[in-house]
């Protein structure tokens, strides 16, 4: 009985590390928040979401090109291929990474002079720096999880995060630093690992024809994926910031402080995502579709009964939780936390759809969702917010959750259902 448990706990050591690290990954995000919001006081801290905001979205655009692209394209590969495969992917990274940089130096230049009272100049360069340094070690991160190299990951990622938080745990008790400090700190603790990542990667081969080949096959599945994040950052993002322009930088400050308390969950949304496409794609690759059907099944299941337990702590716990982590101050928004707890619960259901998607690499749907939910934010959102206060805010999240469920629902059901020719091991 005893080798049987042994032999079951290897067999899921992949789950086990990747769970692990997104625990990491998660756990420091959350303490990250909590350190600079108790350094800073809540108008520095509004102005450092600001440029955290920004950094969510080149790293949601990343993600968007990497998870329907590397992690479903790349285990596909023949062995013999894979040096010529990756040598196209280190390309685009390398070029939309340096894009990004100068997209984020020039925008955050421009942004200054019309936002005076921020003080944006001074986060232009470390900001860009913080991109640029996150990108390359998220990268490093799916790299090693499209390679089955699951305790690299945890380790790059361990890295990363468990040296910001102490050093900016150290700065809080003997030499506080504003945001841009903390922007300097990220990028220092995310180029590190980055750099010591690149002395563990496979060998690559740069093939010409490889590239626009490659290039060709990665958009054709990420376009939609692409648009979807930008689209979907200004739908959700629009929602919150509207809220801060009509209510005051505390309203910003409240709603992230809620989703802070709720991160938990992500610990299993993100840690799953870097393993369920991949071992998805597998599964549809040499067993079918039926057998694909059934995993998803199995992973929407658990996420929901996961979420639940999140949501129903959360709640009974919500003006608690919000006065030990963040202050006396923030436990009159403790009703946020009822509101996001119930919505996470619906919204986990587009997780198992979405992967689903991705792994038939069929991505349209995504843009769709993102094109009418961006479209219900800049319509409502004004009027959400000047009728219902906080209230409309949660209102506008809950529609664009809904949206995307029912953009994604369909389209997976019907490739779930239609048969798909496996090919079975060699």
């Amino acid at each position: 009985m005893f080798r049987i448990l042994i032999d079951r706990f290897r067999s899921q050591s992949h789950l086990h590390w990747a769970l692990s690290d997104q625990a990491v990954v998660s756990a420091s995000n959350f303490l990250t928040s909590v350190i600079v919001a108790r350094m800073v006081g809540i108008e520095e801290f509004g102005r450092f979401m600001i440029a955290w905001i920004i950094i969510l979205l080149f790293k949601d655009l990343q993600t968007s090109l990497l998870e329907p692209t590397m992690m479903s394209i790349g285990p596909k590969q023949n062995r013999k291929d894979l040096p010529k495969y990756y040598g196209a992917v280190f390309a685009q990274q390398t070029i939309f990474t340096t894009a990004s940089f100068l997209v984020v130096l020039i925008g955050m230049a421009g942004s200054s002079v019309f936002f005076p009272d921020l003080r944006l100049s001074q986060l232009v360069l470390p900001l860009a720096a913080a991109v640029l340094a996150d990108e390359l070690q998220d990268f490093m991160r799916r790299y090693f999880y499209t390679n089955n190299r699951h305790v690299a990951a945890f380790f790059n990622d361990f890295i990363s995060y468990i040296s910001r938080l102490i050093i900016l745990f150290l700065l809080w008790q003997y030499s506080p630093v504003l945001s841009e400090g903390v922007l300097w700190v990220l990028f220092v603790c995310s180029i590190v690992p980055a750099a010591l990542g690149m002395f563990m990667l496979d060998r690559a081969q740069i093939d010409r024809a490889w590239l626009a080949a490659i290039a060709a096959r990665h958009w054709s599945v990420s376009k939609w994926t692409v648009g979807t994040s930008i689209l979907r950052w200004l739908a959700g993002n629009l929602i919150v910031l509207m809220g801060g322009a009509l209510l005051g930088a505390q309203a910003i400050g409240a709603v992230r402080a809620a989703m802070n308390i709720l991160a938990p969950r992500n610990v299993l949304i993100n840690g799953l995502t870097n393993i369920v496409i991949v071992k998805g794609s597998t599964i549809l690759h040499h067993q079918g579709t039926p057998d694909l059907r059934r995993y998803l099944a199995k992973i929407g299941v658990f996420m929901t009964a996961f979420d639940a337990c999140i949501a129903l702590t959360a709640v009974i716990f919500a003006e608690e939780l919000m006065f030990y982590i963040y202050g006396p101050e923030f436990v009159p928004y403790a009703y946020l936390i009822y509101w996001l707890a119930a919505m996470n619960v619906v919204q986990i259901t587009a997780f198992p759809l979405g992967a689903g998607l991705k792994i038939f690499e069929y991505t349209k749907p995504y843009f769709v969702s993102a094109v009418l939910e961006a479209a219900f934010g800049i319509v409502a959102s004004y009027f959400l917010v000047i009728y219902f206060d906080l209230h409309g805010v949660m209102i506008g999240l809950a529609v664009t959750y809904v949206i995307t469920i029912v953009c994604l629902a369909g389209p997976c059901l019907k490739r779930l259902n239609a048969p798909y020719p496996a090919t079975p091991k060699a």
